[in-house]
């Protein structure tokens, strides 16, 4: 998917699934997030819980699939 169609994607919704891969395990989870797109930059927050291991599996893993 190139960026404007991610981008125009985006504008469309107000939560997506990502997919990340866990830096210990190797295995994928998805998590709900809300988002915000602003001035260029998407900012998440996860729907269920405050636990911030899946950003911790996207600092080690940036790749990840919505």
């Amino acid at each position: 998917m190139a960026a404007s169609e991610f981008l125009e994607a985006l504008s469309t919704i107000e939560e997506i699934d990502l997919t990340v891969t866990g830096r210990k395990s190797g295995r994928t989870s998805s998590r709900p997030m809300w988002f915000v797109h602003e001035q260029g930059k998407l900012y998440l927050l996860p729907v269920a819980d405050s636990d911030s291991n899946w950003y911790k599996n996207v600092l080690l893993n940036p790749t990840l699939q919505a």
